[in-house]
């Protein structure tokens, strides 16, 4: 039984939220990544973020914690013009910025019934930036869980009663509504290992 936490807190939680306060542009969204230095340089010098897929904050995944992200946001007719705001809702499908909070791989077995240790299960080179709980219990999961909701409520106020965004495949969560946004504190099957660990995460995704 084991954990990975990000250590979430107001820093973290104010990044994260900065992306529900933002107009709909991908130079909006892109400028965030600038400012807390989770960019990378191109060729020419200029920023880059690697949208549709899991990006390692600190430019390497051994070196500090990652975000899931989904298609571009902005405006998929202007892609060439990142400044453009839009408010076409096929311009927003499928986009989002997700902050894993913990991983979690509980009861992990062999073919032949036998416990495997988690310093041979975890992929833990690709999981930089956390804190490693290899004697972790459920109960530890859901404290976790329970921390990050307390936190979200304190900032959020009580969550809607919106459905989460079905794309996460939540086994819970509870959703706030902010402005075009939505925000979703969710647990389920991560799906970048295949499944291979559980996983807690803020979602942050424009509502269409």
């Amino acid at each position: 039984m084991a954990m990975m936490l990000l250590p979430l807190d107001d820093a973290w939680l104010d990044r994260i939220l900065e992306f529900a306060d933002l107009p709909w542009s991908r130079q909006a969204h892109d400028d965030v990544f600038v400012r807390n230095g989770w960019h990378v340089e191109g060729e020419d010098g200029e920023p880059v973020v690697g949208w549709v897929d899991m990006w390692p904050l600190a430019g390497d995944f051994d070196e500090g914690w990652h975000i899931a992200l989904g298609e571009y946001p902005g405006c998929a007719e202007e892609r060439a013009v990142p400044t453009v705001v839009c408010d076409h809702p096929e311009c927003r499908t499928d986009c989002s910025v997700m902050l894993p909070v913990a991983y979690s791989a509980f009861g992990v077995t062999g073919h032949d019934g036998a416990p495997i240790p988690p310093e041979e299960y975890w992929d833990l080179d690709s999981m930089g930036g956390g804190t490693w709980l290899p004697r972790a219990e459920e109960d530890d999961w859901e404290a976790e869980y329970r921390r990050v909701e307390g936190l979200l409520r304190g900032r959020l106020g009580e969550p809607s009663a919106v459905e989460p965004p079905e794309p996460l495949g939540a086994e819970r969560a509870l959703s706030w509504e902010r402005g075009g946004y939505l925000v979703t504190l969710f647990s389920g099957l991560e799906w970048y290992a295949y499944g291979k660990y559980d996983w807690i995460g803020v979602d942050v995704r424009p509502r269409v």
